[in-house]
């Protein structure tokens, strides 16, 4: 997949044969999924992930992702991929702040639920944060760092 305007997604066979001759090159390597649209086709990423697992590689994984796509389905199969580590954007603890700079992220009650869910998965999770937004104030960067903080990334 790359970002940008237009999302490419090469065929899940494709991918997976590409990663096996990873597997046997280098095994036990690391290969992060660099790209959050790597969870926008859900379907196509639920296949990749279940394929992944089925061929069982001498690898693991990280990705990137947006965290309003993560599901129970979604975190069982990337428990059965070898994910080891998930990567999402929450921006900013207050939602005003997200608005004002056109930032998406669910809002923060699910935030939490989802990042629990993950980390009871045994899937390591780290959020990025995005301080001194213009509508920023001293005050909602201490909260946001004390949310970050709360939330057992």
């Amino acid at each position: 997949m790359a970002q940008g305007r237009k999302i490419l997604q090469e065929p899940v066979d494709s991918v997976v044969k590409k990663l096996k001759i990873i597997s046997e090159k280098y095994p036990n390597s690391h290969t992060v999924f660099r790209d959050p649209v790597f969870s926008i086709n859900m379907k196509h990423t639920k296949s990749l992930l279940q394929k992944i697992g089925d061929e069982n590689l001498s690898m693991d994984f990280s990705a990137e992702l947006h965290l309003k796509n993560v599901d129970d389905e979604f975190i069982e199969l990337c428990k059965h991929a070898k994910i080891t580590g998930l990567k999402f954007g929450i921006e900013s603890a207050h939602e005003e702040v997200r608005d004002s700079v056109n930032r998406f992220s669910i809002d923060n009650d699910e935030q939490l639920k989802t990042v629990n869910k993950i980390n009871n998965a045994n899937i390591r999770t780290v959020g990025m944060f995005i301080l001194a937004q213009p509508t920023d104030d001293r005050d909602s960067c201490l909260s946001t760092i004390d949310y970050a903080c709360s939330l057992g990334l």
